[in-house]
């Protein structure tokens, strides 16, 4: 099979299947995925990579991160990339949209990179074996697992946080401090994704703490955008549900969430305490600072490597480490406002 057969197949020029295959910006998602669909049915390698195929395996380690606009990845690539050169192996990395799937490109940048081993920065939690199939080579999942597919545990590794755990504690600070009505902005309740475990913890708090689930709390904004959360906190406020604290389950949301609370004359933490998780540099430089649980960033990405290297060296298996989350007072919560 050519790029012309993909291009007849996907509906669309050579030039086209071209830019997707290397990655350009200038193909709409819709285009992108169409053609990715194709190529991935037919598991084609480009003309570039088939060449590289007869090469011997080099020690080069691929680094798929997924939501290239994601500040939280930036301090965990770094420790990648650190922790990679220490041990000698050089580092290729692919950026790509959070929509798209990390899966199809680490299959891809394996062929053409002739890759040792793969981290998968950031990705979904519903894995497949027919999913994985396409991978030869052994890969870690970082900052995520699979808890939702089907793909065996000694099948893969992976380093992150306990998800669900991380929101149950952030609502049962809220708690203690006296809140009661706790509303909840997620991109998702259903996503099989993160958004669904840190659901699960906050609706397994409200149950400990004998709170009633409201679903007139619970904004929607369907990702993991700025403007989209700014969005869904200017609707649930419009909508004249009552709540006294809000957690947002990234930094992100929260950032997005305290700047729509004041736009709508709502003093944070006076009126309306806000909580986030990840730990984001830049969160402790906003007006109020974000009170948040800290990811181990760091930790994340050297963990991450050494699971692959042992792997890599004969002498490791796959193991899968749940790291722990530290609590950082920031300004933006405090007793609700009785």
């Amino acid at each position: 099979m050519t790029i012309k057969d993909i291009a007849r197949l996907a509906g669309v020029s050579v030039s086209t299947v071209s830019r997707v295959l290397n990655n350009h910006p200038d193909v709409s998602a819709p285009i992108r995925a169409q053609v990715l669909a194709v190529v991935e049915e037919h598991h084609f390698i480009p003309n570039t990579a088939a060449r590289k195929l007869v090469q011997p395996q080099g020690n080069t380690i691929g680094v798929i991160r997924s939501g290239n606009g994601n500040p939280f990845y930036t301090p965990i690539l770094s420790a990648i990339e650190s922790e990679l050169y220490s041990r000698g192996y050089s580092m290729c990395m692919r950026q790509i949209h959070y929509s798209e799937d990390e899966l199809t490109y680490a299959a891809q940048l394996e062929r053409a990179e002739r890759l040792r081993g793969i981290i998968l920065l950031g990705g979904r939690f519903d894995y497949t074996v027919e999913m994985v199939a396409p991978l030869s080579v052994p890969f870690v999942c970082c900052t995520h697992t699979n808890l939702f597919g089907d793909l065996p545990q000694d099948r893969y590794s992976s380093v992150t946080i306990d998800d669900e755990e991380a929101a149950y504690r952030a609502v049962e600070f809220l708690y203690h401090l006296g809140h009661r009505s706790i509303a909840l902005l997620l991109p998702s309740t259903n996503d099989h994704s993160l958004g669904e475990l840190r659901f699960h913890g906050y609706c397994r708090a409200l149950e400990t703490f004998g709170l009633p689930f409201d679903p007139s709390l619970i904004g929607l904004c369907g990702s993991y955008g700025l403007a989209d959360a700014y969005r869904a906190t200017l609707a649930l406020v419009g909508s004249g549900a009552s709540f006294t604290a809000l957690f947002a389950i990234s930094d992100l949301l929260a950032t997005a969430a305290i700047r729509a609370l004041h736009e709508k004359g709502l003093h944070v933490p006076r009126d309306c305490s806000v909580m986030g998780i990840d730990g984001l540099e830049l969160t402790e430089y906003i007006l109020p600072p974000l009170t948040t649980l800290v990811q181990p960033a760091a930790e994340l990405g050297r963990q991450s490597v050494q699971l692959l290297s042992g792997l890599l060296d004969g002498g490791g298996e796959h193991r899968h480490i749940l790291l722990e989350t530290d609590f950082r007072a920031g300004a933006s919560v405090a007793p609700p406002p009785w």
